[in-house]
């Protein structure tokens, strides 16, 4: 059963701009810029004879392109309140969330999980669970205020992730276009 979860790409440029200030800290995995990406919805693992359906319910998303922008660092923590990644915060558009529900909306079925409150972000990385929050704030403070990213997606797509031992790997399944009304 693949785990699959819809996104938006982030455009090389953008992804080579969003890590620029990549620092190195013990324990923590930086992803490479071909994986930043936007997660709309997560879907988990999902039955393979299922994805016929999901690919044709994404299809009927209708939806304008969209502009993302990435603002300043967050660091986001586990349930044990331990730091679990570095992440771009991005500002909530209207037009974002608007995508997110319709995509929520089409994927509903198939989603085995409860639903998750829509927090987005670009993850740049990884932390190991050694790493303590002191040193991590420390390290990353040196980064000074970084200068917002933007792009217009003109699509989305549905990726499989493959778990491994240094990081996951992305596979896209499908791409769909965002035609303007």
């Amino acid at each position: 059963m693949p785990r699959l979860f819809v996104a938006l790409p982030v455009p090389p440029e953008c992804a080579d701009e969003l890590l620029e200030f990549r620092t190195s800290v013990p324990g923590v995995r930086w992803l490479a810029p071909q994986s930043l990406h936007l997660t709309l919805r997560f879907l988990g693992r999902v039955d393979g004879a299922d994805l016929p359906e999901i690919d044709e319910a994404l299809h009927e998303v209708q939806h304008q392109p969209v502009t993302v922008r990435c603002l300043g660092w967050d660091v986001f923590q586990g349930r044990d309140r331990k730091p679990r990644a570095i992440v771009r915060a991005v500002e909530t558009l209207v037009s974002l969330i608007g995508l997110q529900r319709a995509v929520e909306q089409a994927t509903g079925p198939y989603v085995a999980t409860g639903r998750r409150r829509f927090k987005p972000h670009v993850t740049l990385a990884r932390i190991n669970r050694s790493v303590r929050s002191s040193r991590l704030q420390y390290c990353l403070e040196g980064t000074g205020l970084l200068e917002p990213v933007s792009w217009v997606a003109d699509s989305f797509s549905l990726y499989s992730s493959h778990l491994g031992r240094q990081e996951a790997g992305y596979t896209t399944e499908a791409t769909y276009p965002l035609t303007p009304r």
